[in-house]
C-alpha cells in the first residue's frame, strides 16, 4: 500500500498495515524530508520499505530541501521503483537513484489499459486519455500512467549506460528480494524457473514460467 507521510495519522495506520503483511510504500506525497524520515524510522522493524514511483509526484531534490525523493534515497531499506520510459524519469536521476541504492532499483512499467496498442485514445478511471510518441496524458497533459512494457524498460536502462546483467537484476533479483521472495529472482539450481528469453537486441523470444515454455499465437515473439 502506497502512503504519503505528511497525512495525519499515516505512521500509526501504516504500523498496524505492516504488522499485517501489508507491504509499505511512499509516493504521491509532498512530504518534507523531515516528515518522511519520521515516517521511515516509525517502520524500522519491518525491513523492504518501498519509494512508489520514485522523483514521480514528489517535489524536487534540492541541498537544503532534500524532499521525499531525497529522504527516500538516503534510507537503508527502501527499494526504490522507477518508471523507466523516457518521460517520467530523467536518465540522470536513473543513475542517481543507481549511485545511492545499488542493490535495491526496481524497474517497474506502471502500465495503463492502452499498453501496446500505439498511438490512439484510451481510458483510466473514468478519465480520458490520450497516448502520443509513447507518451500517456490526461486532457490538462498530467502523465497518467505509462504504456511501458518490461523489455522496453530493459532496453532502455541497457542505452542509459548500465551493463545488461545490472539492469536485468534491477528486473528480477531486485523486487523478488524487496517481496521478501527467496525462490526466484537469480538463474540458480533450485530456483523457480520463470525466465525471459531476449535475443541480441534484447528483443523477447521465448517465456517460461515454471520451467515450461509459454506459446502465445497471437504474439509475433522477437517483434518490436
Amino acid at each position: 500500500m502506497t502512503l504519503a507521510p505528511e497525512v495525519p495519522g499515516v505512521a500509526a495506520a501504516a504500523q498496524q498495515l505492516a504488522a499485517a503483511g501489508v507491504r509499505i510504500g511512499v509516493g504521491h506525497t509532498r512530504a518534507d524530508a523531515d516528515q518522511t524520515d519520521d515516517f521511515l524510522d516509525a517502520l524500522a522493524s519491518h525491513p523492504r520499505l518501498a519509494a512508489t514511483h520514485l522523483f514521480n509526484a514528489m517535489g524536487g531534490i534540492e541541498g537544503r530541501a532534500p524532499g521525499a525523493a531525497g529522504a527516500l534515497l538516503a534510507h537503508p531499506a527502501v527499494f526504490p521503483e522507477v518508471i523507466f520510459d523516457l518521460q517520467h524519469v530523467h536518465p540522470v536521476s536513473l543513475l542517481l537513484a543507481r549511485a545511492a541504492c545499488p542493490d535495491r532499483v526496481m524497474l517497474i512499467t506502471d502500465a495503463m489499459r492502452a499498453a501496446g496498442l500505439g498511438d490512439g485514445q484510451s481510458e483510466l478511471g473514468g478519465q480520458a486519455v490520450t497516448v502520443q510518441a509513447g507518451r500517456a496524458t490526461l486532457a490538462d497533459g498530467t502523465l497518467a500512467g505509462s504504456v511501458l512494457t518490461m523489455d522496453q524498460a530493459l532496453r532502455n536502462v541497457v542505452a542509459a549506460g548500465i551493463p545488461l546483467d545490472e539492469a536485468s537484476r534491477m528486473a528480477s533479483a531486485h523486487p523478488a528480494r524487496s517481496l521478501g521472495l527467496t525462490d526466484r529472482g537469480k538463474l540458480l539450481e533450485g530456483q523457480r524457473a520463470d525466465l525471459v528469453v531476449l535475443d541480441e537486441d534484447l528483443r523477447i523470444t521465448d517465456v517460461y514460467l515454471g520451467g515450461e515454455r509459454l506459446i502465445a499465437p497471437q504474439l509475433t515473439l522477437g517483434e518490436p
